[in-house]
C-alpha cells in the first residue's frame, strides 16, 4: 500500500504509511522476544546460584548480565539456537567458575569452541541437536568447579 502511494507521487502519505508499518513491526518484535523469554530458574550449588538454560529469542549477553545483577554469587550459561548453530554465552560473579573455561567445555559438545575472561565468555558450535547434552556438560563442569 505504501509503495502505491509513493508511485502516485503522494510521498508524504507514503512516508507516513511506512512509518506506521515500522512502528507495528517493532511492537511485534518486542512481543515475540518477551514471549520467548520465559522466567529462568536458578538452582543452588554450594551457596552459588547456577543458571543453565536455553534462550529462544533475545540477546544472550543481555540475559547473562541481567542474571548476574540479580544474584550475589552466580554462574550463568545461556545457549541459543539460531539457524542450526548454537551460541554459548556465560558469566560468573563471586564464585570459582571460570566463564571462559566453562564456555570452552560446553561449546565442544555442540561441535564448536569458545572462551573468554573469568567473569564473561562466549563461543558457539554447529550442532544444535546436542543442546541438551551441552546443558548436562555445563552442569557437570559447575559441580566440579564448586
Amino acid at each position: 500500500a505504501a509503495s502505491e502511494l509513493i508511485k502516485s507521487n503522494n510521498l508524504s502519505q507514503g512516508i507516513l504509511k511506512l512509518q506506521e508499518q515500522v512502528k507495528n513491526l517493532k511492537k511485534e518484535m518486542e512481543a515475540l522476544q518477551s514471549a520467548g523469554n520465559k522466567e529462568i530458574e536458578a538452582v543452588e550449588v554450594n551457596g552459588v546460584k547456577i543458571v543453565i538454560d536455553e534462550l529462544k529469542a533475545g540477546d544472550p549477553k543481555k540475559a547473562v548480565d541481567e542474571i548476574k545483577n540479580k544474584y550475589e554469587k552466580v554462574a550463568v550459561l545461556i545457549l541459543q539456537e539460531n539457524g542450526g548453530k548454537v551460541r554459548v554465552t556465560a558469566g560468573s560473579k563471586n564464585c570459582d567458575v571460570h566463564s571462559g573455561n566453562w564456555v570452552k567445555a560446553t561449546a565442544e559438545v555442540v561441535g564448536g569452541k569458545g572462551g573468554g575472561k573469568p567473569d564473561f565468555a562466549s563461543g558457539g558450535g554447529t550442532d544444535a541437536s546436542k543442546i541438551g547434552e551441552a546443558k548436562e556438560k555445563a552442569m557437570e563442569f559447575v559441580k566440579e568447579a564448586l
